[in-house]
């Protein structure tokens, strides 16, 4: 019947087996990890998530469950999770009442929740159970790009959480916190963008930007650690830069590292940059460019 050795054949079986077996035990897996894995608190103050079921089924097993024919039909061409989604835009397009056609009621939140934040009506929200509510609401509030209606949030945490949303979306310079209409607000955004720039750049100059009690020593508190304070971190300076960490002044030129790096883009590692044989501090306290 088959035209092969029979060395050959019996590793062909042999590899099938194995397959099999392995789509056995990642099956096996995946049920255990879905069956403890706990549910997300009702309390839970975060924005409505698809449910389980249906964001991951792409088959047509609950079809059926649909009341509606058409919606039946168009389950059954695409699957489940496809169709959900393709209805939640429609409701973000029309309006509110389409979320009610899904079968699942971690859909249907998700669906309101998407409707509010699209049409910026915190109203919608108070449809939802009592622990979903916060969550929808920072939603909503995040959509409106309003930094002041953050301190209206359930509690500080949520509070926090949509400000920092906002500067991100929003603060591609710190123009966008000095346009606040006061001073505690612009205080508190430009907190949190000098700290996020801080982060990407490991920055420690940006920093000492913050004004608001505390925020300074939070931003640092989110760096790496810079053990002889020149503004540079530790693990820049040894993989990166090649610069002493423990010394602010590695070639020892009169510029401290972080002000060849960030500010004269000379070589911190070296004391005279162009070689013209005066040192690359010399050269900055008379008014030349040392890189010349």
């Amino acid at each position: 019947m088959f035209n092969m050795p029979k060395k050959t054949l019996i590793l062909i079986l042999s590899l099938i087996i194995l397959l099999v077996a392995g789509a056995g035990v990642a099956y096996w897996f995946f049920t255990q990890q879905v069956a403890v894995t706990p549910e997300p608190a009702a309390e839970a103050p975060s924005p409505p998530k698809p449910s389980a079921i249906s964001s991951g089924d792409f088959t047509t097993d609950r079809c059926a469950e649909f009341t509606d024919e058409t919606l039946r039909q168009r389950c059954e061409e695409v699957g489940l999770a496809p169709l959900v989604f393709a209805l939640i835009g429609e409701a973000v397009e029309q309006g509110a009442e389409r979320c009610g056609v899904l079968i699942d009621g971690g859909d249907r939140d998700f669906c309101i929740a998407q409707v509010a934040a699209e049409q910026q009506d915190k109203d919608l929200c108070q449809t939802l159970d009592q622990g979903l509510r916060s969550g929808c609401v920072t939603q909503v509030t995040v959509a409106t790009n309003n930094f002041s209606d953050c301190q209206h949030l359930a509690d500080a945490q949520l509070a926090e959480s949509c400000r920092q949303t906002i500067v991100a979306n929003n603060a591609s310079s710190d123009e966008f916190c000095k346009q606040l209409p006061n001073a505690e607000e612009q205080s508190q955004c430009l907190e949190i963008y000098y700290t996020r720039e801080a982060v990407r750049a490991e920055d420690y100059g940006m920093c000492a930007k913050i004004s608001r009690t505390g925020g300074k020593d939070r931003c640092l508190n989110a760096l790496p650690p810079d053990s002889d304070g020149d503004g540079l971190g530790d693990y820049s300076e040894r993989a990166l830069l090649k610069t002493n960490p423990f010394s602010a002044d590695t070639d020892e030129d009169g510029l401290s590292d972080y002000d060849e790096v960030k500010v004269h883009r000379t070589k911190p590692t070296v004391a005279d940059t162009d070689g013209d044989g005066f040192s690359d501090g010399t050269e900055v306290s008379a008014g030349y460019d040392p890189l010349k």
